[in-house]
């Protein structure tokens, strides 16, 4: 059984070709946890909103990458709280990009 309750990662990501930015439907997110190195993948929905349930607490990090998985795109820092939705206020930034006219390779 675990020990602890698991967290939960909520965020956005954009396509940032274009200005202003747009949802980016379909993008592939990578989460991964420091303290355990359990990585996850989840997808966006088609207004650029992605969710990562039962995520062990610990620090760690969120990457987002294009739909086919060629263009990386930003990475931002996480720190999954037991039982909590890291990224639902307090401050705490989920938000990505993907810019899809040549990102980070």
């Amino acid at each position: 059984t675990r020990a602890e309750l698991p967290g939960q990662i909520v965020g956005t990501v954009v396509d940032t070709t274009t200005t202003p930015a747009v949802p980016l439907a379909n993008a592939l997110l990578l989460s991964t946890q420091e303290s355990s190195g359990i990585s996850t993948f989840t997808v966006a929905n088609g207004s650029g909103v992605y969710f990562f349930p039962n995520i062990v607490p610990g620090f760690g990090e969120v990457k987002a990458f294009s739909e086919d998985g060629a263009i990386r795109g930003t990475t931002k820092p996480v720190e999954v709280v037991t039982g909590d939705v890291y990224g639902d206020g307090g401050g705490e930034d989920t938000d990505l990009s993907v810019k899809l006219g040549g990102g980070l390779r």
